[in-house]
C-alpha cells in the first residue's frame, strides 16, 4: 500500500478490503493502523476481520489488537476470529481481548479460556497471559458463564486462591502430570508474585511446553521487576 493510496483510504471513498488484500509488509499495515487511529471508520476494519483473504484477517487481527480499548467496538469479533485456521489470527484476537475486554465481557474471556485446548502452543501460551493479566472481577464472571464446566471449575479455583491462597493445594497442582492443573497453577502464582515464585520456578523451563514457557517467562518478569524497585 502506497502512501498515495494510503491517502485514498484516509479520504474514504475506498474499498478498505481489496486495499488491505495487497498488504505484505508491515510498514503497510502500519499506516493503515494509522488511519484507524485517525478517521476511518471501524466498519472498514471489521470488513477485513470477515475477509476469506488470510494474510488480510491476520493484518486486521492484529490492528484489533494494537487499537486497544479504541477497538472495543469490534470485540464482538474475536468470537469467530478464536475460531479462524491461522495461528496468528487466534493469537491475536486473544491478544484483543486483553487489550480491550471489560469485567462485562465474561463471555468472550472463557471462549478465549478454551484455548488452552488449543493445538498450538503459542496461542495456549498467550491464554495464560490473558487469564494473568485480567483483573479478578473479569475472571469471575468468566467463570459464571458455564460454558463448559472445567472452566467455570479452574476459573472458580483461581478466584478462590487470590483471596485466601492454599499454599499445599497449589504446590499439589503443579506437582501434577496434568496439563490443565499445572496451567491453573502457574497462572495463580503469576498473579499472587514472589511469595509464589518458587511454584514459578519448579515450572518455568523457556523449551517446555507452554505452561512451562509461561512460568518461565512470569519468573522473568518478576526478576526484572524486583531488581529495578531495588534500584530505586
Amino acid at each position: 500500500l502506497s502512501r498515495s493510496s494510503y491517502l485514498e483510504v484516509r479520504s474514504m471513498p475506498v474499498d478498505t478490503q481489496s486495499a488491505l488484500v495487497r498488504v505484505e509488509h508491515e510498514t503497510d499495515v502500519d499506516l493503515l493502523l494509522e488511519a484507524f487511529y485517525g478517521d476511518l471508520s471501524l466498519n472498514h476494519l471489521r470488513d477485513l476481520l470477515r475477509s476469506t483473504n488470510p494474510k488480510v484477517v491476520i493484518s486486521g487481527a492484529w490492528i484489533l489488537y494494537e487499537l486497544g480499548r479504541r477497538g472495543r467496538p469490534l470485540l464482538g469479533e474475536c468470537a469467530h476470529l478464536l475460531n479462524n485456521p491461522e495461528k496468528a489470527v487466534r493469537f491475536y484476537a486473544i491478544d484483543g481481548v486483553i487489550s480491550s475486554a471489560t469485567s462485562d465481557d465474561g463471555v468472550i474471556i472463557a471462549q478465549c479460556v478454551e484455548h488452552l485446548q488449543d493445538c498450538e502452543s503459542a496461542v495456549q501460551w498467550k491464554c495464560l497471559n490473558l487469564l494473568r493479566r485480567i483483573d479478578s472481577m473479569s475472571l469471575a464472571n468468566a467463570a459464571n458463564v458455564r460454558h463448559h464446566r472445567w472452566i467455570s471449575d479452574n476459573l472458580e479455583w483461581v478466584v478462590r486462591q487470590l483471596k485466601r491462597p492454599d499454599d499445599n493445594d497449589i504446590g499439589k497442582r503443579a506437582d501434577s502430570t496434568d496439563f490443565m492443573d499445572r496451567a491453573f497453577a502457574a497462572v495463580v502464582a503469576a498473579r499472587l508474585r514472589m511469595p509464589f515464585a518458587p511454584i514459578l520456578r519448579k515450572l518455568g523451563n523457556k523449551n517446555g511446553d507452554a505452561v512451562a514457557s509461561f512460568a518461565f517467562d512470569a519468573l522473568e518478569d518478576l526478576t526484572l521487576s524486583r531488581g529495578t524497585q531495588s534500584r530505586n
